[in-house]
């Protein structure tokens, strides 16, 4: 029983996407449901996912999950406003 209440955190469910770190123009995002970090690179003005690499922003392709999650991130929006991404 134990057990159940520490894999919930009290009744808290663990993020599948959060930020593990940023630097330069690369955010580093840990999947939990895929066990592993992502980098999303901010490339030309735009976001390109390193698992995903058809997805992108303002393309063709359909945005995947990590650049979705990327553009609701406070950093993000400051770079938006900078004009260092479109």
């Amino acid at each position: 029983m134990s057990d159940n209440k520490n894999k919930k955190q009290k009744g808290k469910e663990k993020p599948i996407l959060s930020l593990q770190d940023y630097y330069d123009n690369i955010l580093v995002i840990k999947d939990e449901e895929l066990g592993t970090t992502i980098d999303v690179i901010i490339r030309g003005g735009l976001l390109y996912c390193d698992l995903h690499p058809k997805a992108e922003v303002g393309g063709e392709n359909q945005i995947c999950s990590h650049i979705e999650f990327a553009l609701a991130l406070p950093q993000i929006d400051k770079l938006k406003k900078s004009g260092k991404l479109r």
